[in-house]
Order: C-alpha cells, then sequence, then structure tokens
C-alpha cells in the first residue's frame, strides 16, 4: 500500500526548494548587477589589469600626474569609425594593434573628467570637416583640440615604424603616450617655452633634440641669424655646432638677445663637437661667459664606464649637478656622451658672472688627438676629470635679491648626445637632463618624458607583487571559498 508523505515533509521539501529557487535567482540577478555596474566603471575608470609584455596599455605615472592636472577643457578627436579600435581582431601591421590604441586613448579621458574622447566618421559625419577650413583631414587622423589651440596628426604617429632586411615594414614600438602626452602639453599651456635654432652656419640637425623638445611642447622654430632679429619673445636660443664662424653682426645679437634689454632671463644653449674648426667670434663670446674648449676628443678607459666602445661615456648622477637643473632625485638613467669635446671653466666667478659645472667625465677619462695616430695608446696618457656640460650665468644688476634675474649660456660638450634614438629616448638619462634643465632655466613646471611602448613581444608578463597576489587568489582564496559553499551546501541537503 502506498503510503503519503506527511504533510510537514512536504511544506519542509516547499520551504527549502523555495530558499533554494530564490538563492538562485538572487545571486543570478547579482552576477548581473556586478557586469552592469562593473562595465560603467570600466567605461569611466581605468580599472584594467596591463598584464602584456611592456605594460602596452598603460601610461606612465608622469603621464597620469601631468593629465590629472589638466584644468581646461581638452576633446581628442578620432576621425574614424570607433569600431576599428574597438576590436581586438583588427589591426594594421599586426592583430590588435589598432585595438591597443583605442584601449590607451580611452586611458586619457579616464584619468581626467575634462578630457573628452569622440570618435568621429567623417563618412556619415562630413560637416565636421567644414568646422575647420584650415585643416585637411584624412580618414584616421586624430585632432586635440582645447580653447587655446588644436593639433593634429595621423594614427602612424602612434608607430615607430622598422623595415626589415627584405623590405618588409612592421611597428617597432607603440608611441602612444609619447605623441598624446606632448599635444596634451602642447594645447593646455597658456605660455609655451619659445625656442629657436640657429641656421646657415652648418649647424648639427640635432633631430633627438627636436624632437625631445616637441615631444615636451616646446614651441620650436629656426632663425638666420645672418638677416634676421632673433624675436623678443624666444627665450632660448640653441646653437648646435655650427661648423662656420658667427659674424660679429650676429654676435652682438646674441648678446643682445641675453641682455634683454637688462632684464635678462634669456638663455642660449651651445652644442660643441670635436670635428669643429677655430670660430674665433664665438669663442669670444663664449669666454666672457666663462666657457672655452680643449681640443681633442675624450677617452674612457674604465670599461665600466663604457657603453660601445670608448668613446662613448657613460656619466651617472653622481657626477651631475642635480640641484642646478631642480631634481630632487636622481635619473632614471646615467647620461650617455660620444666624441666628447672637453669644456674648460675660465673662471668661476668676476663681475656678476659666475660659472657652474653640471656634468662631468669619472677620472678615469683621457684626451686623445681628434685624428690620433695608430701607435697612439691612452695608456700613456693622463686620467683625469673633464668638464661635459657646464653653465655661465650673468645676473642683473641690483642689490635687491628678489629682483636678480639670470641670463645663461650652458655648452654641452657632444652634438651626438642628442641624436636620435639617444637624445630623446629614456633609455638614457640625456633627455630627462635636458627637459629638467630647460624647464629650470624657463620656469617651466611640467617637466615630462615618456618612453616608447614595445610591440616586439607578445608574452604575458607580470611582476613579483602581481604574481603574489595572484598566487593567493587561486591557490588559495577560491579554493577556500569553493570549500564553503560545498560544505554549506552538503550540510543543508543533508538535512533536507
Amino acid at each position: 500500500m502506498k503510503m503519503n508523505k506527511p504533510s510537514f515533509a512536504k511544506k519542509r521539501n516547499f520551504k527549502y526548494g523555495a530558499v533554494a529557487t530564490a538563492i538562485t535567482v538572487g545571486f543570478v540577478a547579482l552576477v548581473v548587477v556586478v557586469n552592469i555596474i562593473a562595465t560603467l566603471l570600466l567605461e569611466k575608470y581605468p580599472l584594467t589589469l596591463d598584464m602584456t609584455s611592456g605594460g602596452k596599455y598603460e601610461v606612465s605615472q608622469e603621464s597620469i600626474d601631468y593629465v590629472s592636472k589638466i584644468d581646461r577643457d581638452v576633446t581628442i578627436y578620432v576621425l574614424a569609425d570607433e569600431s576599428y579600435f574597438n576590436d581586438p581582431n583588427k589591426g594594421v601591421y599586426k592583430a590588435g594593434d589598432l585595438y591597443q590604441i583605442g584601449e590607451m586613448l580611452k586611458k586619457y579621458s579616464q584619468y581626467n573628467d575634462k578630457i573628452t574622447l569622440s570618435y568621429i566618421d567623417l563618412e556619415t559625419n562630413p560637416g565636421f570637416a567644414a568646422k575647420y577650413p584650415d585643416e585637411n583631414f584624412t580618414t584616421a587622423d586624430i585632432l586635440v583640440e582645447s580653447d587655446l589651440r588644436t593639433q593634429k596628426f595621423n594614427w602612424q604617429e602612434f608607430f615607430n615604424i622598422a623595415t626589415s632586411s627584405t623590405g618588409g615594414v612592421s611597428s617597432a614600438s607603440l608611441n602612444v603616450e609619447e605623441v598624446m602626452t606632448s599635444a596634451l602639453i602642447y594645447v593646455t599651456d597658456e605660455n609655451p617655452t619659445k625656442v629657436v635654432m640657429t641656421e646657415g652656419h652648418g649647424e648639427d640637425a640635432a633631430a633627438g633634440l627636436n624632437n625631445l623638445l616637441q615631444k615636451n611642447g616646446f614651441e620650436l622654430s629656426t632663425v638666420k641669424t645672418l638677416g634676421a632679429e632673433i624675436d623678443s619673445s624666444t627665450q632660448i636660443v640653441v646653437v648646435a655646432a655650427p661648423m662656420v664662424d658667427f659674424t660679429e653682426a650676429e654676435i652682438k645679437k646674441l648678446d643682445a638677445f641675453l641682455v634683454n634689454g637688462g632684464a635678462y632671463g634669456k638663455q642660449v644653449i651651445y652644442i660643441a663637437n670635436p670635428s669643429q674648426a677655430k670660430l674665433p667670434n664665438l669663442e669670444a663670446f663664449l669666454a666672457e661667459w666663462g666657457i672655452g674648449f680643449e681640443d681633442g676628443v675624450t677617452v674612457e678607459t674604465d670599461t665600466n664606464r663604457i657603453y660601445y666602445n670608448e668613446y662613448f661615456s657613460i656619466q651617472d648622477s653622481d657626477s651631475i649637478d642635480l640641484e642646478f637643473i631642480g631634481r630632487t632625485e636622481a635619473l632614471k638613467a646615467p647620461i650617455l656622451m660620444h666624441n666628447v669635446r672637453p669644456i674648460k671653466v675660465l673662471f668661476e666667478a668676476q663681475n656678476l658672472r659666475s660659472t657652474k659645472v653640471l656634468c662631468s667625465t669619472y677620472g678615469s677619462s683621457v684626451l686623445a688627438p681628434l685624428n690620433a695616430p695608430e701607435d697612439w695608446d691612452a695608456a700613456n696618457e693622463q686620467k683625469k676629470v673633464f668638464n661635459t656640460i657646464v653653465a655661465g650665468q650673468r645676473e642683473t644688476d641690483t642689490t635687491d635679491v628678489n629682483e636678480i634675474e639670470h641670463s645663461t649660456v650652458v655648452a654641452f660638450a657632444s652634438s651626438d648626445m642628442f641624436a636620435s634614438g639617444i637624445g630623446d629616448s629614456d633609455t638614457f638619462g640625456n633627455s630627462q637632463f635636458t627637459v629638467s634643465l630647460l624647464n629650470e632655466l624657463t620656469g617651466k613646471e611640467s617637466a615630462i618624458t615618456v618612453a616608447s611602448k614595445d610591440l616586439t613581444g607578445v608574452q604575458l608578463e607580470i611582476n613579483a607583487t602581481t604574481a603574489i597576489v595572484l598566487g593567493i587568489v587561486f591557490v588559495a582564496v577560491l579554493p577556500l571559498v569553493v570549500l564553503v559553499i560545498g560544505l554549506v551546501v552538503f550540510l543543508r541537503r543533508r538535512n533536507l
């Protein structure tokens, strides 16, 4: 005979069944809510964890600090369909490279509410270009705009391109951060520092210096001092390893620029090269600022201070005057100099003028003739310290210390230290030193240098701290959570 289950048992089963259903529904609802909230947060804040090689999707702390302080509205217009930058499978040089650009651009808008990222498809919105009659837009151009000024560039500028021996082209590194942070500095700086490069005397191109200055928001131009005046709004004049001497009239222009009507506060950067001939007018001008040069080139005899060969010398923070360039901490990397023409300090102080050695070699260097004979031996030469960067200053004629201003002439002993890939790279301390120096001399506060992102590796890399956290989560926390849930389910089902 079939026995009916007691009514109290049915009630108990119903109660636990209802509880189980409620828990399931509640859990599913919680997951949905968490996903919605997480999606909104990820769109608004940079909460992602980048574990790619080289931090391909990350912005450096230097850039974050600068971007977060921007206090005026800026719009980043990407003139393309947003879908191209949201698909990890799409790319130009390799799958996902456009996605990497999109992710990094998004972070700039997440670090500051005043920065807006907007995608404009020119095909569906042709009226956008009409608002900028002076610009010639093409697909995937990027326009950064503030109320002060705009800057336009193409998506290709986000890549450093490498060419293989067979002629193939690939993206060697991603420099979204370099380009974007530079653009933001440029469009938000109310008073960009104006730098003029002299030309007409066989000056060095100084490609690395030009790139560094533009990347850090300096307003760069050139002037032929033989036929033109130096604009009074210029703050820095760069004379980069000239091979032909300045005329007396040109020297008078440099003098007048530095005196600045008695107000001073101007700067001249002079860059030397061992292959320069005698330049009597320029040498006399520099001598007034306590700066002279030795004939020859330095050779480093300590292999621990050599980068490539004995003509490439490494100068670390202990040989650099960090206080003069306004730094409270050491450079991230040593300064690298090649073909150094050592600088002589002609005096320490006289007639409101003073000199300061900013950088020097170590005592293991010797001086070699420019065209050393084959039997020349560094072991036969006297080892000594050679000056590689020297500043000469002249202060205003006043007894009121609060009104004292200085004009400064800074001499660099190596034009090669500003070569592309050296002077504008974070691999060496050249860029950091130069930006810190120029910002300190001109009173510019935004000193920032950023490195290119390496795209050559695709492996997953994490640091030690992240590894420990992930280990705790996957080895301890998750198993414990699973164990607790299992025990709860077991005990409740046992009592059914």
